[in-house]
């Protein structure tokens, strides 16, 4: 399969899943469908043992793309994002992050859901969004 946000390899029942959107690996819808495509994939495959979610960049990820927080591109973004965890649950193999540069918002979400990171001394994580301060109401 060809991406064009993240590279993936399958090697030794080891599945590699690279995010590719350097410097800071925003993770924007398009990114989180190709990363979700990529891990439904993974669920046929027998001899899985191991995924590894790594980043190529300044950074692991910086988080969610800005401009799909807002309007209507939210839901999507949303459901889009909490689709990898939940693909994640059911693939049922250990799951490896291995960070270096800045894991912040969702995408330090993504290094920290995973079962076991490694960071270097370079890495950040965080959650700046809770600097902003929006408060969005629940529907009626």
């Amino acid at each position: 399969m060809a991406f064009k946000n993240i590279q993936t390899e399958l090697k030794d029942g080891i599945a590699y899943l690279t995010l590719s959107r350097a410097p800071l690996n925003w993770l924007n819808i398009e990114m989180m469908e190709e990363i979700n495509t990529y891990l439904e994939s993974l669920m046929k495959e027998k001899t899985l043992k191991l995924l590894v979610v790594q980043a190529v960049g300044k950074a692991f990820s910086v988080g969610v793309e800005v401009a799909e927080h807002l309007g209507d591109l939210a839901p999507k973004m949303i459901e889009t994002f909490h689709k990898m965890f939940r693909i994640m649950d059911t693939l049922k193999v250990p799951s490896l992050s291995v960070v270096n540069g800045s894991a912040l918002g969702g995408g330090c979400e993504l290094a920290l859901y995973c079962d076991m990171v490694i960071a270097t001394e370079k890495t950040k994580f965080g959650q700046p969004e809770i600097q902003v301060g929006y408060f969005r109401p629940l529907p009626p």
